[in-house]
């Protein structure tokens, strides 16, 4: 994914990835660098995903489970 990526957003980046016992927290550099992710999760490993953008666009949050 990194090297699709990388051409068109050169500046999108993970900044941190933690784990919380089942569950995982990435931090980006973009808004809409979550949603590529969730997607691909999505194609990969099927299940549900639900996105919700603040009502001030700055932030995202996705959560993904199957």
């Amino acid at each position: 994914m990194a090297e699709r990526e990388r051409p068109e957003h050169a500046l999108n980046r993970i900044m941190q990835i933690d784990a919380h016992g089942g569950r995982i927290e990435i931090t980006t550099t973009d808004i809409h660098l979550p949603q590529r992710i969730g997607e691909a999760l999505k194609s990969a490993h099927h299940g549900e995903l639900d996105v919700k953008y603040a009502k001030d666009e700055y932030s995202v949050r996705l959560h993904w489970r199957r």
